[in-house]
């Protein structure tokens, strides 16, 4: 498996015929066209129908070390359904508050996991004792600061590590108060210092890297691997 740092020189260095393999259409809401994405997962396209920050978490070789993930704000649960193919992993909780409405449970339960490793989960917080990484992809930046703070202290105080993307501010190491976070009204989202909020809850910062959004020229995404203890 290549290096995280391999994967990022080749993925964002100066444009090549590689960088045509990595032009991929625009993401479309989760709730309008839930079906549609969940098609995608069926048909298993795993890199042709994510974003780059997507393909980055899923090849982590973090993932290899670990055995109990909880996919945070699965979706349509493509991130969940690529996971369930590493060996080292032996169950996948996929947690997200739309899977309580009852047409978003019926489609993503026809999604072919393996089964033995996946758990649809209406509540995290009974299984967290058993999970040792957060799996998230862009959900952090659907919770304001009060809501992202208490759910990193539940991570913390159960030791779970975190491999997360999510936007973020441009000036990743600011820690002026100005520049913690911003909600932008357009698009209902927040965008922070990250690094601030998790060292705030106690992680220890492993590897971080604030790239350039493939799908949207005036966004920053935020990647990063935190762990609770060392």
């Amino acid at each position: 498996m290549h290096t995280l740092l391999s994967i990022l020189k080749r993925l964002f260095r100066s444009p090549s015929r590689e960088d045509h393999e990595l032009k991929i259409k625009k993401q479309v809401s989760m709730f309008r066209k839930f079906e549609e994405r969940v098609c995608s997962t069926l048909n298993n396209k795993s890199f042709k129908n994510s974003n780059v920050q997507k393909y980055i978490l899923r090849q982590s070789e973090e993932l290899k070390n670990y055995k109990n993930i909880l996919d945070f704000g699965s979706g349509t649960g493509d991130d969940s359904f690529y996971l369930s193919n590493i060996d080292s992993i032996r169950k996948i909780y996929l947690y997200d508050p739309i899977y309580k409405e009852k047409r978003y449970r019926k489609t993503i339960e026809k999604i072919p996991f393996k089964k033995k490793k996946i758990n649809i989960i209406d509540d995290f917080n009974l299984i967290i004792e058993k999970v040792d990484l957060v799996f998230s992809n862009n959900v952090f930046n659907h919770l304001d600061d009060k809501q992202l703070q208490e759910i990193l202290n539940i991570f913390r105080n159960n030791k779970c590590d975190i491999l997360l993307s999510s936007n973020v501010e441009d000036t990743l190491q600011s820690t002026k108060k100005k520049s913690l976070s911003k909600f932008i009204k357009n698009s209902g989202l927040y965008r922070r210092n990250y690094l601030y909020f998790l060292k705030e809850a106690g992680y220890k910062i492993i590897w971080a890297y604030n790239i350039k959004d493939n799908l949207s020229s005036n966004k920053n995404i935020f990647i990063c691997y935190v762990k609770a203890s060392l």
